[in-house]
């Protein structure tokens, strides 16, 4: 995503702990980020600030996505993930319908807050993977 970033002229800041361990099919965990981190780029066409972080949250692995962006109302947070509903031009909505889906199928969840010219924070919740040293 770092080059579709520089393009939009959006700078994309990343803090991961490496020692965070998912069970995971990494195919649909990355087509899930990139869905959220494009749309994120999408909604700064002036540029700005795209911040990625993933850090452990209790029993879960914590990713979010925070944008810069045009942000939403909350009537529009909660219609995200339905069929056919954007907050795009030319979007279908089929990107988050499928990144809910792949999320739920990893008993994870999907918390999205945003506020009008205030940008947009995804925050993925995905239980990690207990190793035998904790159990």
């Amino acid at each position: 995503m770092t080059s579709y970033a520089l393009i939009k002229n959006v700078e994309l800041r990343t803090t991961v702990d490496d020692t965070l361990l998912i069970r995971a099919d990494l195919t649909k965990l990355h087509q899930v980020l990139i869905n959220i981190m494009k749309n994120g780029i999408e909604t700064m066409p002036g540029g700005g600030l795209l911040q990625v972080s993933a850090y452990r949250k209790g029993d879960y692995a914590a990713i979010e996505i925070s944008d810069t962006g045009v942000g939403m109302t909350k009537e529009e947070i909660k219609r995200l993930g339905n069929p056919f509903y954007s907050t795009k031009e030319k979007g279908t909505g089929l990107g988050l319908m499928v990144s809910y889906r792949i999320i739920q199928a990893m008993n994870g969840k999907i918390q999205v807050t945003s506020s009008k010219s205030g940008g947009t924070r995804f925050l993925i919740m995905i239980p990690t993977e207990q190793t035998s040293d904790s159990v």
